[in-house]
């Protein structure tokens, strides 16, 4: 059931961005609406299986349907600082996004900024962020930008805060956008308590060794894949005598989805 619970919330998370894109966009036109996805490793959807179908940008395009144009200009690591540690405005997505022209600019940065060794810039935030904007809004396109709140940060490790996130930076989107003329889709809220939404996230500690939720659902797949090349299905039972280590807990998923028993 909480398995569910954060698939139809994570459902519901991107129902609630199409219908936040569309508001204001010229729909009637022939030509398809272009979107931008702009961001780091959340965007691009590090982690997570099969990205190209399942990162946030693709899941968007499918609830926008046949008349708009989703792209993926997430990068890995970056930031909205313009001196930060992996600047994204160096970057070549950011050059190609504003080739695009879109006529819809969804920014998701911040996160990274919050590491130690960036946010002593963070004097800069605000005025890289409103200077971000514009060079989109300059566009020929001339396209309608919303800002995102950063997600929690889940586990806080290579530096990054989620003290820094909510406190810090989040704040200052919403004045950035209060001040820019923009929107701003709430992604901090809806998150929080949902780690196992987080592909990084640990998932499993087996002694010295851990497991994130990516690595966890990757090997309860490819138990299930074999129980099932084995003839393993649906009324079957499997039994197992196992110690309370990683194998056991995927065989409480790898088994159930082969519609098996386990016991």
């Amino acid at each position: 059931m909480k398995i569910q619970n954060n698939i139809w919330k994570t459902l519901c998370l991107y129902a609630a961005i199409a219908g936040s894109v569309a508001v204001g966009v010229n729909a009637a036109d022939t030509a398809k609406i272009k979107v931008a996805c702009i961001g780091d490793s959340i965007t691009f959807g590090a982690g997570i299986p099969d990205r190209d179908h399942n990162s946030y940008p693709a899941q968007l395009g499918k609830l926008l349907g046949e008349g708009w144009e989703v792209r993926n200009f997430g990068v890995n690591g970056h930031t909205l600082l313009k001196n930060g540690d992996h600047p994204y405005v160096n970057s070549g997505q950011y050059k190609a996004a504003l080739a695009f022209q879109p006529d819809v600019v969804i920014i998701k940065l911040g996160t990274n900024d919050s590491k130690p060794n960036n946010w002593r810039q963070k004097n800069a935030f605000i005025g890289d962020y409103l200077r971000m904007i514009d060079s989109f809004r300059k566009l020929e396109s001339q396209p309608v930008v919303w800002l995102c709140k950063a997600v929690p940060v889940f586990p806080e490790q290579w530096g990054i805060k989620d003290s820094v996130v909510r406190n810090d930076i989040n704040p200052r989107v919403e004045y950035i956008a209060r001040k820019a003329g923009a929107q701003v889709i709430d992604l901090y809220t809806p998150l929080i308590g949902d780690a196992a939404l987080f592909p990084d996230k640990v998932a499993l500690v087996d002694r010295a060794r851990r497991f994130t939720y990516a690595e966890y659902h990757a090997r309860a797949t490819r138990l299930a894949a074999a129980l099932d090349g084995a003839g393993v299905g649906p009324g079957d039972v499997v039994a197992t005598l196992l110690p309370n280590i990683a194998a056991q807990a995927e065989a409480h998923w790898g088994v159930p989805a082969t519609g098996a028993i386990l016991n």
